[in-house]
C-alpha cells in the first residue's frame, strides 16, 4: 500500500508538472462533479456523541478520468475516523473503505482505470492515478466511504469541508472539477414538554458593585430548565452562567488625600469613595463601616506663622494659620531669630531677622576709599569706598590724567610719545644746522636732543634706479640730504610666479596640450619641469582625427541577429553610419532582430518517435511529439490520429520514457513501457560531461548528456549551475586632485579572465578626504599638509595619504631697531629689522640679511683731556687733577675713565693754613706794672689774616708810687691785707643786718607779686641762702687783685676780675669773641649785655681782666670754623654757642627737648660757611640740671646737638679732639650785697 502512495504521489506530481507546462483542456465538455452524501441529515440533540458515515461519488460529466484528487476536512465538533477496517468493508463500517475495484494491478488481477491511490487521514488528502486513453472512469462511481463522529450535545449545523477537487484526463488534460456537492448533518433541539405555565420569567436585573446581574430569561418550575424565551423552544435552552451579569465591581476613583487635623478642626484621613455605591475605603481598599473611623481629631494646637514686624520694631507677629490667633512676640524669644549678616543697597545697609523684620536700617558710613584703578590718560580711574559697617562698596570715577609727553627719538625722527599710554605726537624728521656729514650735528627741535654721529649721513628714501625683474636684481639708490652722497642697495630678483595649465589629451575633433606654466610677471612660459623655457604652440597638441573601423552588413537568421553596415572609431570609441565619421549614431542602433524559425509547415513522420514540424528557412526542427493512436493491441496495425504515420503490427506504443540520474548525474537510465502491453524498454546512456566555468559576474555550468544506443529515447541533459565567483579586487589605484582635496580609489578585480568590458571590473569610489598639517610654514616656505583619503569598499577601509605644499609662507614679522649712535662707553648700532617668527636680521631695506653684529657700532672710546692739580692757598682755591672728554664732554678722575666726577666736585676751597705772598708785623704794646704788653702780631699779606699771636708780656707787677699813686697806672697804694679784709667784713655785715631788716619791711608791705618776688629773691642773695659760688671751669683759674680765688669767694661790686685763659681762647677774644654779662632786670626778667674786657700775655700764659657786677653771670663765646657737611649734623663749640652748615637767613626754628625757644632766648649770626646759635646765658640759668638736646630748623634741613648741665651748676660737653670746640668759661659771681642796697648807696654818692 505505501509503495502505491509513493508511486501514486509521483504520477500525481508528473501530471501536475505536465499540465502547467502544456496546459490542454478538452473543448466543450463538462466539468467532473464530486458527491459527499451523509447516511444521516438530522440527529436529535442528546448526550454524548452519534456516528455519520459520508459517501463520496465522482461522476465523470461525459469525460473520461485518467486521475484526480481532493481533500477532506472536519468541522468544529466532528471527527473522521482515520483507522481502515478492511477493504471490503460497507456502509456503517468503522474507519474508511476505498473501492478497490478502481485499481489496476496485472499481477492481482485488478482491472480498474487507476494504478494507484493514496488517501492521508491526517490531512484529508485523497488521489487516484495511472488511468490511460483506454483505459480510464466514464462513470459515475463510489470512490470511498468514511465514517465521521458528531457531538451532539447541543444543536447545530456540520458541514464537511470538500477542497482542491480536480481532474485529468489522458496526455495531462485538465479537466478542472465542479465544486462538490456535499449533504449537511443538522442536531436539533428537543421541545420543552413541560407544562407551559410552569414557564416563569426572570426580569433582567443591572449587577451592582458586589452583585451579579441577569438576563432576562424563563425557568421552568418543573424541570428547573431555563430558555431564552417564553416558549421554551429547542436550541432556547440557557444556562444561569449564560444569563449571568458579573458584578460590576466598585468605582474607587482616585484617593482622596488626606486632610489633616487643625488646631481646632477634625481632618479626614485618607480613602477612597465608591461613585457607584457610595461606600468609603482605606487606603488599602478595605471598607471602612463608619466614618468617623477616618476622622483625625483637632490637635489643639495652633500652627504658627510669622508675620514680620514695622521696621525697627523689637516684636513680630505669630499667626495661627488655622483660626487666625495672633500673639506679638518679641525677637529676642525666639532662637535664631536675629541675624547680624548686613543687606544693603546703594544708600543704606540693615539687618534681616528670621522673622523678615528689617532692623538697624541706616545710610552707609563711607571710608576715605582706595584708589582702586588708577586714572591714566587714556582712561578713567576707579576710587572704591567702603562702608565701615556692612562692607558695601561704591565707586567714583577718577577723570583721566593729561599725557606725559617725553621726547623720543631714533636715527631719523623725533617725537614726543607718553610714558603712560605710549600715545606719540609731533613726529617730525629731524633738523640740523648748517654743517658738514663728517661733523656731529645735534638736532635743532628743542627737546629732542639727538646728537648725529660724525660721519652719519641723512639719506632719503631712496628712489629704485633699477628695477628688479625674475631673473635678475635691481637697485635702490639713496641719497644724502646734507652732501647728496649716494649710496645703493641691492634689489632681490622677484623670481618667476607661476600659474599652472593642466595637461589636457587632445579629442578627435579637438585639440589639447601638455601641462606648462606661465609667469604672470614676465609672460615667459615653461615647460612641466618649471625650469625649460618653451611656447604655448609648441605645448599645443593637434586634434587626433577619427580612426574608424568598418563593420559589415549582416543578414540576420533564425536563431542569430544581422546589423547594418557602420563604423567605430579606435579612439573616442564612438559610432558612426559613414565612412567619413560624420553621422554619430547610438550604439546598437544597426542591430536587426533575429527571425526566429518558422514552424508552421506540415507535420514530419520519419519514425515511431512522434511527429515533429520543420523550419522553412533552416534545418531546424520543433519537439518531437508522440503519435496519438487509436489504441489498438500491439499485434495490430495502428494510425496516429495526428499526422497519419501507421505502427506496424507487433509495434508497441511506447509511452512516456522515465530518465533516472544518479545524484552526481554521471550515470543515466532510460525506461519506457509499452501504453498497450506491459512490455518495457531499459537502457544506460553514455554520459558526456561539458563545463563552462563561472566567471566574475557570470554563473557558469557543467553540462552532463545522456546519449542512448535506442532510438527510443531521446538524448537528455543535465546543467548544474556554478555560482559567479565574484569580483577579486586588489589594491586600489589613487588618484588625487592637484591640490588634495579630492581623491578617488579604483579597485580593479585580478581575476584572470576579467576584463575591462566586464561589469563591475573596475570600481572608483569617492574618498572622504581630511587634512593635517605635516610641515609648518616658515616667513619664505610653504607649509605642507599631509591630506589622508579614506574609502570604505566591500566593508573594508582603505586610505591614502598626499603632502602638498599649500600653507602660505608666513613672511617675515619684522620689528624694527632704530638707529643708535655710538657713545664713548656704549656701542650703537644701525637701524635694522628683526624677524619675530625666525629670528632673522635685515638691514634697514628689509631684504638683505645680516647680523645684529653686523649692525652694531663699536664705542667711541673717550678722548680726554687732562687738568693739571693746582695747590690751594689762602688767596685763590685750587684744583685736584681731573679729565675731560672732548666727546661726551664728561669729567672723570682718571684718564681711564672710570671714576665720574664734575668739575665743581673737583675744585678746592682756599686754605687758610697755606699762606703765600710774604708776612707782616702789627701791634706790638710794652707791658707796664699792671697792664700786659705783647709782642707783635705777624700777618700774611697774600690773605691779610694773623697767621701767628703776638706773645704776652705780663705785668711788671712793679708800680712806681709816688706821693702813694703809682705814676704808671693811677692806682693809690693799698693798704695791708688784714687791715683790709677786716673793715669789709664789718661793712658787709652791717649792711647785711641792714638790708635784711629793709627787704623784711618791704616785701610784708608789697602788694605787687612781681616787685615782691623780685625782693624774695634779693633777701636769698643777701642771706646767702641763694648765693653763687664762683665756679671754674676747664680748670681756668680765676684771681682778684692778684690773689687766686678758690670756689665759694665771692666778689665786690666793681671788683676787677683777672682770668687766666688759654692761648686758644686769647686769640678767639683777638678775634672778635665777647664777653657777655647776664643780670636779672627790674622785672625778674634775665638780660645780657656785653662787658669789656683787657687781655694780657704773661709769660708763656694768656689773661683777661673785667670788672664784676655782684648778681652777673658772666660767660665767654668764641667762634671758630668747624666742618659738616650741608643740612645735616651740627658741631657746637660748647653748652651755649652752636655752629651749623644752615645759612642764618633760613633757621626759623629752635627747640630745646622739643620745645619751641622764644627768639629772645637765642641769636643767630653768620660765619662765613654756616651760622652760629647762641642761646643765652638768660635762658641757660633757667635750666635744671640734666641733658639737654638743641635742633636748629629751617624748611627743608635739621641740625643737632647736645649740652648738659651739671648738678653743681656748671655747664658741659663732649669732650672732643675737634679742633672746632672752643671753651665756654662761665663764672658765677654772687655779691654780698643786694642790688636795692648798692643802688642806694650809688645814688647817696
Amino acid at each position: 500500500m505505501k509503495r502505491q502512495k509513493s508511486l501514486l504521489s509521483l504520477l500525481l506530481a508528473l501530471l501536475m508538472v505536465c499540465n502547467m507546462i502544456v496546459p490542454v483542456s478538452a473543448e466543450g465538455a463538462n466539468e467532473p462533479i464530486l458527491t459527499v452524501t451523509a447516511s444521516k441529515t438530522e440527529l436529535d440533540v442528546s448526550e454524548g456523541t452519534a456516528d455519520v458515515i459520508y459517501t463520496v461519488s465522482l461522476n465523470p460529466n461525459g469525460n473520461n478520468i485518467c486521475a484526480f484528487q481532493f481533500e477532506l476536512a472536519a468541522p468544529e465538533g466532528m471527527k473522521l475516523t482515520q483507522d481502515p477496517v478492511g477493504e471490503n468493508a460497507g456502509e456503517g463500517a468503522d474507519g474508511y473503505w476505498i473501492n478497490d475495484s478502481l485499481l489496476y494491478h496485472s499481477k492481482y488481477n485488478k482491472t480498474g482505470p487507476f494504478t494507484t491511490f493514496e488517501y492521508t487521514p491526517t490531512t484529508g488528502y485523497f488521489g487516484a492515478s495511472g488511468g490511460l486513453a483506454d483505459r480510464c472512469l466514464t462513470e459515475t462511481t463510489t470512490i470511498m466511504t468514511i465514517k465521521a463522529t458528531v457531538d451532539v450535545s447541543n444543536a447545530k449545523t456540520y458541514t464537511l469541508g470538500v477542497s482542491k477537487f480536480i481532474c485529468y484526463g489522458a496526455g495531462s488534460v485538465n479537466f478542472g472539477g465542479a465544486a462538490p456537492a456535499v449533504t449537511d448533518v443538522v442536531v436539533k433541539g428537543a421541545a420543552h414538554t413541560c407544562d407551559m405555565n410552569n414557564l416563569t420569567k426572570v426580569e433582567a436585573k443591572d449587577p451592582t458593585c458586589e452583585a451579579d446581574g441577569c438576563k432576562a430569561y424563563w425557568i421552568c418550575l418543573t424541570c428547573d430548565k431555563r430558555y431564552s424565551d417564553e416558549k421554551g423552544v429547542p436550541g432556547a435552552e440557557t444556562t444561569l452562567e449564560e444569563v449571568r451579569k458579573p458584578a460590576t465591581g466598585h468605582a474607587y476613583g482616585d484617593l482622596i488625600p488626606e486632610v489633616p487635623a487643625t488646631c481646632v478642626k477634625d481632618g479626614m484621613k485618607a480613602h477612597y469613595k465608591c461613585s457607584s455605591c457610595g461606600k468609603l475605603f482605606d487606603t488599602d481598599k478595605h471598607w471602612v463601616m463608619e466614618e468617623t473611623n477616618l476622622v483625625i481629631p483637632a490637635t489643639g494646637e495652633h500652627d504658627w506663622e510669622i508675620i514680620k514686624g514695622a521696621d525697627g520694631s523689637s516684636t513680630h507677629t505669630l499667626k495661627c494659620k488655622s483660626c487666625n490667633k495672633t500673639v506679638d512676640e518679641v525677637h529676642d524669644d525666639r532662637p535664631g531669630d536675629k541675624s547680624d549678616k548686613w543687606e544693603s543697597d546703594k544708600d543704606n545697609h540693615w539687618n534681616v531677622y528670621g522673622c523678615g523684620t528689617i532692623m538697624n536700617k541706616a545710610a552707609h558710613t563711607w571710608n576715605e576709599g582706595v584708589v582702586t584703578t588708577h586714572a591714566t590718560c587714556t582712561t578713567d580711574g576707579v576710587k572704591t569706598y567702603t562702608c565701615d559697617v556692612c562692607k558695601h562698596t561704591k565707586t567714583v570715577t577718577i577723570p583721566k590724567v593729561d599725557h606725559q609727553y617725553e621726547w623720543k627719538h631714533d636715527e631719523t625722527n623725533h617725537w614726543q610719545e607718553c610714558s603712560v599710554c605710549g600715545n606719540t605726537i609731533d613726529k617730525a624728521e629731524h633738523t640740523y644746522a648748517p654743517h658738514k656729514c663728517e661733523e656731529t650735528a645735534t638736532c635743532t627741535k628743542a627737546g629732542c636732543g639727538y646728537v648725529k654721529s660724525a660721519g652719519q649721513h641723512s639719506w632719503n628714501d631712496g628712489e629704485v634706479t633699477t628695477p628688479a625683474t625674475c631673473t635678475t636684481d635691481g637697485v635702490k639708490t639713496y641719497t644724502c640730504k646734507v652732501c647728496s652722497e649716494t649710496k645703493t642697495e641691492t634689489i632681490k630678483a622677484s623670481g618667476h610666479s607661476l600659474t599652472k595649465v593642466e595637461a589636457v589629451a587632445a579629442t578627435c575633433t579637438e585639440g589639447g596640450n601638455n601641462e606648462y606654466y606661465t609667469c604672470s610677471v614676465c609672460k615667459k612660459v615653461f615647460k612641466a619641469d618649471k625650469t625649460t623655457e618653451t611656447t604655448v604652440a609648441d605645448e599645443t597638441l593637434a586634434a587626433l582625427g577619427h580612426k574608424l573601423t568598418k563593420t559589415d552588413a549582416k543578414a540576420a537568421t533564425c536563431t542569430e541577429p544581422g546589423n547594418s553596415e557602420y563604423y567605430t572609431c579606435g579612439n573616442c570609441g564612438k559610432f558612426f553610419s559613414d565612412a567619413d565619421g560624420k553621422t554619430e549614431i547610438v550604439k546598437d542602433s544597426w542591430v536587426i532582430k533575429a527571425l526566429d524559425h518558422d514552424f508552421t509547415g506540415a507535420w514530419v513522420n520519419t519514425d515511431a518517435a512522434g511527429h515533429y514540424h520543420k523550419c522553412s528557412r533552416c534545418d531546424a526542427t520543433d519537439t518531437v511529439v508522440k503519435h496519438t493512436f487509436n489504441g489498438k493491441p500491439c499485434n495490430e496495425e495502428d494510425k496516429c490520429t495526428v499526422c497519419g504515420y501507421v505502427k506496424a503490427a507487433g509495434v508497441h506504443a511506447w509511452g512516456t520514457a522515465e530518465y533516472k540520474w544518479s545524484d552526481d548525474y554521471k550515470s543515466c537510465t532510460a525506461t519506457v513501457k509499452c501504453t498497450n502491453c506491459e512490455a518495457v524498454e531499459t537502457d544506460v546512456a553514455f554520459i558526456g560531461i561539458s563545463t563552462t566555468p563561472a566567471t566574475c559576474t557570470v554563473d557558469g555550468k557543467t553540462v552532463y548528456t545522456a546519449t542512448f544506443s535506442s532510438n527510443l529515447f531521446t538524448t537528455q541533459t543535465k546543467e548544474v549551475t556554478i555560482d559567479k565567483l565574484g569580483h577579486t579586487y586588489g589594491a586600489p589605484v589613487w588618484s588625487w586632485s592637484e591640490d588634495g582635496k579630492t581623491a578617488t580609489a579604483t579597485f580593479t578585480c585580478t581575476r584572470e579572465g576579467c576584463t575591462a568590458e566586464t561589469t563591475g571590473h573596475a570600481q572608483t569610489v569617492t574618498a572622504t578626504v581630511s587634512g593635517k598639517q605635516k610641515v609648518a610654514p616658515t616667513c619664505t616656505d610653504k607649509g605642507t599638509t599631509t591630506y589622508t583619503a579614506k574609502v570604505t569598499f566591500e566593508t573594508k577601509d582603505y586610505t591614502d595619504t598626499k603632502d602638498v605644499q599649500d600653507i602660505p609662507a608666513l613672511g617675515h614679522k619684522l620689528t624694527k631697531t632704530a638707529a643708535k649712535a655710538a657713545t664713548c662707553t656704549e656701542p650703537g648700532n644701525n637701524e635694522y629689522w628683526t624677524c619675530r617668527v625666525c629670528k632673522k636680521v635685515f638691514k634697514a631695506d628689509k631684504t638683505t640679511e645680516t647680523t645684529v653684529a653686523a649692525e652694531t657700532l663699536a664705542a667711541l672710546g673717550h678722548k680726554m683731556t687732562k687738568t693739571e692739580a693746582v695747590t690751594p692757598t689762602c688767596a685763590a682755591g685750587g684744583n685736584n687733577e681731573y679729565y675731560t672728554c672732548s666727546v661726551c664732554n664728561k669729567v672723570f678722575k682718571d684718564e681711564q675713565g672710570n671714576t665720574l666726577t664734575t668739575v665743581a666736585a673737583e675744585k678746592l676751597a682756599k686754605d687758610p693754613t697755606n699762606h703765600t705772598g710774604g708776612e707782616e708785623l702789627r701791634g706790638a704794646v710794652a707791658a707796664s706794672c699792671m697792664t700786659a704788653g705783647r709782642t707783635a702780631d705777624t700777618y700774611c699779606k697774600g690773605c691779610g689774616k694773623l697767621t701767628k699771636a703776638g706773645d704776652l708780656i705780663p705785668p711788671t707787677g712793679k708800680h712806681n708810687y709816688k706821693d702813694g699813686v703809682c705814676t704808671t697806672c693811677g692806682s693809690k697804694q693799698p693798704a695791708d691785707n688784714a687791715t683790709i679784709k677786716a673793715a669789709i667784713e664789718k661793712v658787709v655785715a652791717d649792711v647785711k643786718e641792714a638790708v635784711e631788716e629793709v627787704l623784711d619791711k618791704a616785701i610784708e608791705n608789697e602788694t605787687d607779686a612781681n616787685t615782691k618776688k623780685i625782693l624774695e629773691k634779693l633777701k636769698g642773695y643777701v642771706s646767702g641762702s641763694s648765693r653763687s659760688k664762683l665756679q671754674a671751669v676747664y680748670n681756668v683759674t680765676m684771681s682778684k687783685n692778684g690773689q687766686n680765688l678758690d670756689k665759694g669767694d665771692s666778689l665786690a661790686d666793681g671788683q676787677n676780675v683777672t682770668i687766666a685763659i688759654s692761648e686758644e681762647t686769647y686769640n678767639a677774644l683777638r678775634s672778635g669773641a665777647k664777653i657777655v654779662e647776664s643780670y636779672l632786670d627790674k622785672d625778674g626778667n634775665a638780660q645780657t649785655r656785653e662787658i669789656n674786657a683787657t687781655l694780657k700775655q704773661v709769660g708763656d700764659g694768656y689773661t683777661v681782666t673785667f670788672a664784676s657786677d655782684k648778681t652777673a653771670v658772666y660767660g665767654l663765646m668764641t667762634k671758630t670754623s668747624s666742618g659738616g657737611s650741608s643740612g645735616s649734623g651740627s658741631s657746637y663749640t660748647s653748652g651755649q654757642s652752636f655752629t651749623t652748615d644752615l645759612p642764618a637767613d633760613s633757621i626759623n626754628r629752635v627747640t630745646v627737648n622739643g620745645k619751641k625757644l622764644d627768639s629772645k632766648y637765642y641769636t643767630v649770626s653768620s660765619n662765613g660757611s654756616g651760622s652760629i646759635v647762641t642761646l643765652t646765658d638768660a635762658y641757660l640759668a633757667t635750666l635744671k640740671a640734666g641733658k639737654y638736646t638743641v635742633k636748629i630748623e629751617n624748611k627743608t634741613h635739621v641740625s643737632t646737638g647736645t649740652f648738659t648741665i651739671k648738678a653743681d651748676g656748671t655747664l658741659s660737653s663732649p669732650k672732643t679732639a675737634d679742633a672746632g670746640i672752643a671753651l665756654y668759661a662761665m663764672l658765677a659771681v654772687s655779691s654780698l650785697m643786694g642790688t636795692a642796697v648798692v643802688s642806694k648807696k650809688r645814688r647817696k654818692a
